[in-house]
C-alpha cells in the first residue's frame, strides 16, 4: 500500500496548512491597516500554497482509490 506517500503527503500538507496560517494573520493585520500593496503580495503568496493543497488532495484521492479505497473521511478512516 502506499502508506508513505500518504504520510509524505499529509506532513508536507501540515507545513503549507501553518505557512497559510501565517499568512492569513499577516493578511488581517494589511486588512486593518488598508494596506492594499501588502494584501496584493500577501495575495500571491498563497496562491502557490492553495495550489500545491489542492494538488496534495488530488493525489491523496488516487492513493486511497488505487488502495480500493473511498477517497474521503471513510476511506482515511478505513487505512487507519
Amino acid at each position: 500500500m502506499h502508506d508513505t506517500a500518504l504520510l509524505d503527503l499529509f506532513t508536507t500538507d501540515i507545513g503549507t496548512a501553518e505557512q497559510l496560517l501565517e499568512l492569513i494573520d499577516a493578511e488581517f493585520q494589511a486588512l486593518t491597516e488598508r494596506d492594499l500593496p501588502r494584501l496584493d503580495s500577501l495575495l500571491s503568496d498563497k496562491q502557490p500554497l492553495l495550489a500545491l493543497l489542492q494538488q496534495h488532495g488530488g493525489e491523496r484521492s488516487r492513493l486511497l482509490l488505487a488502495a480500493g479505497l473511498s477517497a474521503d473521511r471513510d476511506g482515511l478512516g478505513a487505512l487507519a
